[in-house]
């Protein structure tokens, strides 16, 4: 048994404490995990190049995979399709200095529901059949990781970059889009050589389905605004970013406070709470 992180989009740190800053976007796709969750499948590696890598898997897809009763299990109960991944991974040295960069796209054959449309054609909420379902569902990924600064006397000091970005099949993914950019600053102060800096920005932008589906869940309870209970925000796109420094005052110890900024949180004007 095995989990993608194994594997596929190792190209970018999750050093910031924002999830979505938090490594690659694969995670994004909604139809396998991140750590601790394994499932059956199998992969393979191919060195194209000293630094390029093609990569290939076929995985379970179990919705169930997260629940207790497959902790510890071996059992396929649940599973509903197959992933096939595929990754090309390059390593490079531009100007010396270490990169890397990767793109990746999954397809699966597991149905998902469409967050819109109904089995009869019209809207889902109001179909007897209920919401349509796909069996073919596409996902694709991509990021940078670049050290583009160092230190004369110490390469591990300078500064690095990273992109990455996902773009789904927004007829059943609530994640149409999502980028991040960030910067991390390895030893910027020659007194602590071993303190990080990083900053990082996220765009998140929501399916249109999703959107419409929400609208429509309003027109037909009447609702109009946040004060009716029935109303669903409707999603639209949210940004946050963070500021963080990581600092060791002994040897044993990180510390790593931050300051983190969204607007419009779950991507909605005004995010429903509870109280």
């Amino acid at each position: 048994m095995m989990n993608k992180v194994q594997t596929f989009d190792q190209i970018i740190p999750c050093d910031f404490q924002l999830l979505t800053q938090c490594g690659g976007k694969s995670a994004n796709s909604l139809t396998w995990n991140n750590w601790n969750i394994h499932t059956w499948g199998t992969t393979l590696e191919y060195k194209l190049t000293p630094t390029v890598t093609l990569k290939g898997g076929v995985m379970e897809q179990n919705p169930q995979a997260t629940a207790r009763s497959h902790a510890w299990s071996w059992s396929t109960k649940g599973s509903k399709g197959i992933l096939l991944p595929m990754e090309i991974e390059t390593r490079p040295l531009i100007n010396g200095l270490p990169g890397a960069y990767n793109l990746g796209v999954v397809w699966t054959n597991a149905p998902q529901s469409d967050l819109y449309s109904g089995k009869s054609g019209g809207a889902g909420a109001t179909d007897p059949q209920g919401y349509a379902e796909h069996d073919s569902t596409w996902f694709m990924y991509a990021g940078l990781n670049q050290q583009i600064t160092r230190h004369a006397d110490d390469p591990l000091r300078g500064m690095s970059v990273s992109l990455s970005g996902s773009l789904s099949d927004q007829r059943s993914n609530y994640i149409h889009s999502a980028v991040a950019a960030s910067m991390r600053y390895r030893g910027l102060f020659d007194a602590r050589p071993e303190d990080w800096i990083g900053f990082g920005l996220t765009w998140i932008d929501m399916s249109s389905h999703y959107a419409r589906n929400q609208r429509y869940m309003n027109q037909i309870s009447g609702a109009t605004d946040y004060n009716d209970p029935a109303y669903q925000p409707v999603a639209g796109h949210s940004l946050n970013g963070e500021l963080y420094y990581r600092f060791r005052p002994v040897s044993w110890l990180e510390l790593q406070p931050g300051l983190q900024y969204w607007h419009r949180p779950a991507a909605s004007r005004r995010p429903r709470t509870r109280g």
